[in-house]
């Protein structure tokens, strides 16, 4: 049945000819188990330049970010939702970048600038009671979480220079 499974899945979703080859070792079997699978966090993790915790983080702010800026007023949904959005998407660019950079630090000041820049733009949706307070407190305390991470990298970087 799994073989079954596999040959379809082959032939339908990845457009390949079915592979009659042998079965695999015992203990391993081919079919749902590997469509389930993580294959792509297991091969990023397996790079040169594997994920970074800060960048597991800045996808949590994002996934909680976006949730909160679906019950903003639907007149601030091109203002001040778009500006949290963008500056989110620049942290994410700059991490992205730093993690490829041989010189850190000006990029990491970056990321700094951008988290206060956030920091600024939360505290003006909260003092528009566009956000109650315990929204206000979950978000910047991801946010501090993500500004502690960098500035022990910044502090790091000072140190080893």
């Amino acid at each position: 049945m799994q073989r079954v499974v596999q040959v379809v899945f082959e032939q339908f979703f990845l457009g390949l000819e079915p592979d009659y080859r042998r079965a695999p070792r015992k203990g391993v079997s081919w079919g749902t188990d590997m469509l389930n699978s993580d294959a792509g966090a297991i091969a990023e993790a397996s790079s040169k330049y594997g994920p970074l915790i800060i960048q597991d983080k800045l996808r949590q702010l994002a996934a909680y970010e976006r949730a909160v800026l679906l019950q903003f007023p639907r007149t601030e949904r091109h203002s001040i939702c778009q500006d949290i959005r963008m500056t989110t998407r620049n942290i994410q660019r700059l991490i992205s970048r730093c993690k490829k950079r041989y010189y850190k630090k000006t990029t990491l000041e970056d990321i700094d600038v951008e988290l206060d820049l956030l920091r600024e733009l939360i505290a003006e949706s909260y003092e528009s009671k566009y956000i109650n307070v315990h929204k206000y407190e979950v978000w910047l305390r991801k946010i501090n979480e993500i500004g502690k991470m960098v500035g022990g990298l910044i502090k790091a970087l000072k140190a080893s220079r």
